[in-house]
């Protein structure tokens, strides 16, 4: 007949430092196992924890695990309230282990703290993760004081994963608005971005950035639109500003290799204060070992042309 088991487990770690070096604090733990031997539950609680490490406080500590099957695709359900900085924190979902599939999945995920929300679903397989989030902050300045940034504003973002044939992608979508961060201020933007192999060696990049009521000190634009898009070791980047005192756009590629950055310049507009300025054909900029390299800039501006055929070193022009 199969053995039942009826264990009962209470621990302190009375100083957290002897599992995480620099950390203070203390935790206590209660266990439960019950059941047959050869596939019991077990429950395990947390209580009146603290745990102090660098700036980070993380006081009230309580959580519950209630785990099933644990010898045949192990499930779990997770529970966590704490204060985090004096920020309340909640957390919720139910892990589950597919041994077949070699799949771990968190679903039902539901996380706060303070005015900031993470929920969704998630699983990790072998070659990757599939998934989706919805994140939102309705301020930014909570997670900017914890991350020691001056950021404020409010965020809603919404990330999916998946891994086809094997080979990590991702998408993201976000809205930010009254965003201010290290001086500059933005009325409202919006991010649309994708990757493809992502785990590779040479990932896939496809983004959008549209920003408005841009201000920085005393300047300020009234649009911005900037995409990137391509691999990563060849990167095409386009943007296009207006603001009150002109406007500008410009185009590149981006090409990276061992030890190289190339920066193709295909376009260069710019309007300023009824002064106009345009590239006259493509140049290339290489930034390599500590030198840059210029060739075949050429900007025309009222009539005349400004020419550049230069090696730029830390001692100065060498060409």
């Amino acid at each position: 007949a199969t053995e039942d088991l009826d264990l009962k487990i209470d621990a302190a770690l009375k100083d957290v430092s002897r599992v995480l070096a620099g950390a203070k604090g203390n935790v206590a733990a209660t266990a439960h196992v019950l059941g047959p031997v050869d596939n019991p539950t077990a429950d395990v609680g947390l209580s009146g924890g603290a745990v102090r490490y660098d700036r980070y406080a993380l006081t009230r500590l309580r959580s519950t695990v209630a785990a099933r099957d644990l010898t045949s695709n192990p499930k779990a359900k997770v529970d966590l309230a704490a204060s985090l900085n004096g920020l309340p924190l909640t957390a919720a979902l139910d892990a589950a282990v597919d041994t077949a599939n070699n799949r771990v999945a968190a679903d039902g995920i539901r996380i706060r703290l303070g005015n900031t929300t993470v929920s969704g679903h998630v699983a990790w397989l072998g070659a990757g993760a599939d998934g989706a989030l919805t994140l939102g902050s309705a301020d930014l300045g909570e997670i900017g004081g914890l991350v020691g940034q001056d950021v404020h504003g409010s965020l809603d973002a919404q990330i999916a994963l998946d891994a086809p044939k094997g080979k990590q992608a991702a998408t993201v979508k976000a809205q930010l608005k009254s965003l201010a961060a290290s001086g500059v201020t933005v009325d409202a933007a919006t991010l649309a971005a994708s990757g493809a192999d992502l785990l590779g060696k040479d990932p896939g990049l496809d983004a959008t950035l549209a920003a408005t009521g841009i201000k920085a000190a005393d300047r300020a634009l009234d649009r911005l639109n900037a995409k990137v898009s391509g691999p990563l070791s060849a990167l095409d980047v386009s943007a296009d500003a207006s603001g009150p005192d002109g406007s500008a756009a410009t185009a590149a590629t981006i090409r990276a290799k061992s030890g190289e950055t190339a920066i193709i310049l295909a376009k260069l507009d710019l309007a300023v204060n009824q002064v106009q300025a345009k590239l006259l054909n493509p140049a290339e900029i290489t930034l390599r070992d500590g030198e840059t390299r210029v060739d075949r800039l050429a900007i025309g501006a009222r009539g005349g042309t400004l020419r550049l055929d230069a090696a730029l070193t830390e001692a100065g022009n060498s060409a």
